[in-house]
């Protein structure tokens, strides 16, 4: 029986602020169970720390540099083929209940989705905020209706938005009150967010029987770097903070090790090739993600040795993170990205050095140069023209704030 697939993103979420990665200031007591049930990623990476990016890279199993859509006003290459375009054509029911404008119709996110709710009149917030957000619990109460109509297989993404610096956000009262300062309120919502995105979705799935025939992911698009300034911030760089992200995988039923913790390291843009070789599917042409299966089982797997790209576009940074190593250019200008000599370069020792405290790269040069060639080769696999619809006050208003900008 082909299996169904539930993809939810949790965003902005940090996996050293959840239970199961072994933090004891919050209580996430469905995703450690979903973590003790199926496989946690201690080292995965996200491909940038914004959410338009990072979800395309998601969902075409592509970098930065070939999906095209780097920035905000951008939009996905007709070129690459998305996840539910390629299960779409295979047989699967296809719906998306996205978060926010910034991974919506005028990205190209849409594409191969029979259902794009977009919903985003929430009640309690001000007009001028619902073009970006909207009510989950509305939202995830379409998503079950729609499980349950739609047929199997399915493949379903949604996208939990309210883990996001929302400093307005009003979260009940029982999670407020046990996180009184400002960060811990960042605490607090990631415990909400358990409770009413990640205990109903995984309920919903047991009182059903889905869950004995459905794969279900769970994942950060990026961190937060929880600044002690006005407001957080995860697009300045491409620091540790918010480049690493939580991902846990339930295989449907019995299948797969159980509480098996994964350390090698892996990448969003190996979702989509996994759900592909659990599917039993090809892979689309171009993809440059792999598939996890052999990590899924307890096996070893050897692209997980590779180093994975990193990108903020916007901001002028490109990167390479290894298993030990990662590297850090910064550009002045990012419409000449990699086109001409950066003026920073940073090479850090995670294993020693997971602050990225102490920069290395004046005492490793032959390394920085390895790397960098490394990073630099995957900008040129793409096209040097990103696809740009014309920019509107709706989505400056989404990243403003969102804290983007």
């Amino acid at each position: 029986m082909r299996p169904n697939f539930v993809l939810v993103t949790l965003d902005c979420v940090r996996p050293d602020h959840l239970g199961c990665y072994g933090y004891k200031g919050v209580e996430t007591p469905n995703l450690d169970r979903m973590a003790a049930s199926g496989v946690l990623f201690e080292q995965a990476v996200t491909h940038a720390p914004n959410t338009w990016v990072a979800h395309a890279s998601l969902f075409t199993g592509c970098y930065p540099p070939v999906h095209g859509l780097r920035a905000a006003h951008h939009r996905l290459s007709s070129r690459v083929t998305t996840m539910a375009e390629w299960f779409a054509s295979h047989g699967w029911a296809t719906a998306a209940f996205p978060g926010t404008t910034l991974v919506g119709r005028a990205q190209g996110f849409q594409r191969g989705y029979e259902l794009f709710d977009e919903e985003w009149t929430c009640e309690g917030f001000q007009t001028e905020q619902a073009f970006w957000r909207r009510d989950f619990k509305t939202a995830l109460a379409r998503a079950k209706n729609w499980m349950q109509e739609a047929g199997e297989p399915f493949l379903l993404w949604i996208h939990y938005m309210d883990t996001h610096h929302l400093p307005e956000f009003q979260i009940p009262d029982y999670y407020r009150s046990r996180f009184s300062s400002r960060w811990q309120c960042y605490d607090g919502k990631i415990s909400y967010a358990d409770h009413v995105c990640l205990g109903e979705i995984w309920g919903h799935l047991e009182q059903t029987g889905l869950a004995q025939r459905t794969m279900v992911a769970v994942f950060a698009d990026h961190g937060e770097e929880l600044h002690q300034d006005d407001r957080p911030l995860h697009d300045g760089g491409l620091g540790e903070d918010v480049v690493r992200v939580p991902l846990v995988i339930c295989l449907p039923g019995s299948k797969g090790l159980r509480g098996l913790r994964v350390a090698e390291q892996v990448g969003l843009v190996d979702l989509f090739p996994t759900c592909c070789q659990l599917a039993g599917l090809s892979l689309p042409e171009g993809m440059q993600g792999v598939p996890l299966g052999s990590l899924l089982s307890g096996q070893s797997n050897e692209a997980a040795g590779r180093g994975l790209y990193l990108e903020n576009w916007s901001k002028g940074f490109l990167g390479l993170r290894t298993r030990e190593w990662k590297l850090i250019l910064k550009y002045a200008d990012p419409e000449r990205l990699a086109q001409e000599p950066p003026e920073l370069t940073a090479l850090y020792h995670l294993p020693t050095d997971p602050q990225e405290k102490r920069d290395l790269a004046q005492r490793h040069p032959l390394l920085v140069n390895e790397l960098k060639k490394e990073c630099l080769s995957w900008t040129q696999k793409g096209s040097t023209q990103n696809v740009a619809p014309e920019e509107n006050s709706a989505i400056k208003k989404a990243l403003e704030g969102l804290g983007y900008m």
